[in-house]
Parts: C-alpha cells; structure tokens; sequence
C-alpha cells in the first residue's frame, strides 16, 4: 500500500514536470517571433521567465483537479478530456496575455484574441495532442483507491 502511494506520487510529480515543460515548449513555439521584444508589464523581464512563471498557473490547475479527478473518477476518457480542456484554455490564455504583452500594447490590434488563437493554434494542438497520448497512456495506472483484504 505504502509503495504504490509512493509510485503514484512520483508519477503525479512526473506528470506535473510534463506539464511544466509542454507549457514552455508550446509557449516557445507559438510565440517565437516576439521573443526578442519587449514586455510592456516589465522592461527589463525575459521571455524565457515570462513563459516559466506562466506555466504555473496550468500546473497548480493539474495538480488540483487531477488529485480529485484520480481519486473519484475511473473512467480514464473523462480524466483526459478534463486535462485536455485545461491544458488548451491556460495556453490560449498564457499565449495570449504573453503576445499583448510583447506585441499588442505596443501596436493596435483589433482583437487580440483572434490574433492569439492565430499563433497559438498549430503549437497548442500538435503539443497538446502530444502530451494527451503521453497522458492518456501513462497515466492511467495513478490510482488512490484502497483496496480491501478479504
């Protein structure tokens, strides 16, 4: 018991750290040509920090809902459609805040989200639909049910 607690830990760690690093690969890839530019938020703050500290937000997401989803849902498709519908709405939202910080404050732009959903769209789902499969499929053994001894 105790050590299957443990394995589902590291592997809720492991799934964590993938989410972190799908995020910053989407980001980088969605916004690389505005990498270089400035941010309106914060004159001297880099792009790279910019997408770490953003990647937060959908691990603290993950983590919370996962922990609950893991302990009362079983049925391994609705566990990834919830974390697919997160993992896309916190990139939209990161990738978009991120491009009106760097691009859209300093120019006009008749909606910036339009244009954000433009940038975002291939990255988010070739990505996303990579980290799915992972999740999808490795994932699926996390369990924190007891089990009973008859």
């Amino acid at each position: 018991m105790k050590s299957q607690f443990c394995i589902n830990a590291v592997r809720i760690l492991i799934l964590l750290f993938s989410v972190s690093f799908a995020t910053v690969v989407q980001g980088y890839w969605a916004l690389w040509d505005y990498r270089l530019r400035v941010s309106s938020a914060c004159l001297d703050c880099d792009f790279s920090l910019d997408l770490v500290l953003s990647s937060l937000l959908p691990v603290l997401l993950i983590f919370i809902i996962n922990l609950l989803i893991f302990r009362f849902i079983s049925k391994k498709s609705i566990k990834t459609t919830i974390t697919a519908f997160i993992l896309i709405s916190t990139w939209l939202i990161i990738d978009t805040e991120i491009f009106i910080e760097r691009e859209a404050s300093w120019s006009t732009y008749t909606n910036v989200w339009q244009e954000g959903f433009r940038l975002a769209t291939i990255p988010i789902f070739t990505i996303g639909s990579i980290f799915i499969y992972v999740f999808h499929n490795f994932f699926e053994r996390i369990s924190f049910y007891r089990k009973s001894n008859k």
